[in-house]
């Protein structure tokens, strides 16, 4: 993306795996999973895990990746290709030994996300078929190698994030209405006809199930990123593509038979200036989630369940969430990993702590998404 600020310059990434110096202070003591990024560092690309009191792994990929998850019994991860690329690098989750690396079928380019069946048999990746402009979910057998078994329909265009629902076999997926082809790069061909949409979808049979839009005078509003709690509840994260409006109606919340429903006009002294969400997560409890907006520099935390700002903090660069067991651990292009924790006597989230993740002067730049 433009606005991502890659600052280093100096680091040689050799092929493979290397190792850097231990993570200080970047975990707090009981924060014991390990967390996984897309990086850059220098001019070459790779994928990151984080674990207290370890040094960071790396892994080299074939290009800038988006999106790096763990299957659910995290024995492996997954690096997705940024749009429009076409690799999925798939990695012991130990060692970071690649393990598979697949192809897009021809006329087809990955979104950048994925997400695992709750049983991690299926992985279920956002896709185009950039010659007719058909959004994609392509569904892939963990256990023979990644094969892909089929493509269902992912009912609109510029399908983004998705995620499984923990009660139903559904899928539910952003498809953020922008038009693209390789030809023209990462150029947006649709913007003054897009139509975003959140799709829920039969994992089984492709069944478009439900869908929601927003309001016509919201039609240029990318629906981009989401997340999902264990009572179902989904949030989402969206990009202005036209002339910016209403200030903090970028998010919102939705659940299976209702309406999407925007946050309300923040404050002035509060406001989201650049209207954009780069990535939003709940942590643990499902009540309480964080949105990042890397362009204006800022994370805020709300309240699920009266879709309130419950505030926000300057972070330089900050896009990556991801649930800890404090709260909520954050990453950004300037190199920083951040850990925050709602204050109870205040009822305000506070960060916690601060690293700065480096190798003899130069920074690893995280990309947009942290697992």
């Amino acid at each position: 993306m433009r606005r991502r600020q890659f600052l280093i310059d100096g680091l040689t990434l050799c092929t493979g795996l290397i190792a850097l110096p231990s993570v200080s202070s970047a975990f707090d003591t009981k924060q014991n999973d390990a967390i996984l990024s897309a990086v850059k560092i220098g001019n070459r690309f790779a994928l990151c895990k984080l674990e207290y009191n370890s040094p960071p792994q790396l892994l080299e990929l074939p290009g800038r990746a988006h999106q790096v998850l763990f299957n659910p019994n995290k024995s492996m991860v997954v690096a997705v290709a940024r749009r429009p690329q076409t690799y999925l690098t798939i990695a012991d989750a130990y060692s970071l030994e690649k393990l598979v690396q697949i192809e897009s079928p021809k006329n087809t380019h990955f979104f950048g996300h994925a997400c695992f069946s709750r049983d991690g048999n299926f992985l279920f990746t956002t896709e185009q078929n950039f010659e007719t402009g058909e959004g994609l979910i392509g569904i892939r057998d963990v256990r023979d190698q990644f094969r892909l078994l089929q493509h269902h329909a992912s009912h609109g265009i510029g399908p983004h994030e998705l995620a499984t629902l923990h009660k139903l076999d559904y899928l539910v997926v952003a498809n953020g209405g922008i038009r693209t082809h390789p030809n023209t790069g990462r150029k947006k061909l649709n913007i003054d006809s897009m139509h975003p949409n959140l799709s829920y979808i039969d994992v089984e049979s492709g069944e478009l199930i439900e869908q929601r839009s927003l309001s016509r005078k919201h039609h240029q509003l990318s629906i981009r990123h989401i997340d999902v709690n264990k009572q179902d509840v989904v949030v989402f994260g969206s990009q202005q593509q036209g002339r910016i409006h209403t200030q903090g109606s970028c998010i919102g919340k939705t659940q299976l038979g209702e309406e999407l429903r925007l946050a309300t006009k923040l404050p002035d002294k509060q406001a989201n200036t650049s209207n954009y969400v780069g990535s939003i997560r709940f942590e643990s409890s499902g009540r309480y989630f964080a949105a990042s907006d890397p362009r204006a520099g800022l994370i805020s935390f709300w309240d699920s369940e009266t879709m309130t700002l419950v505030n926000q903090l300057r972070s330089r660069d900050v896009c990556g969430i991801s649930p800890s067991n404090l709260a909520f651990v954050t990453s950004s292009g300037a190199g920083k990993i951040n850990g925050y924790s709602l204050n109870q006597s205040t009822g305000k989230f506070v960060k916690q702590w601060s690293e700065l993740i480096q190798d003899k002067g130069s920074l690893i730049s995280f990309d947009n998404h942290l697992s």
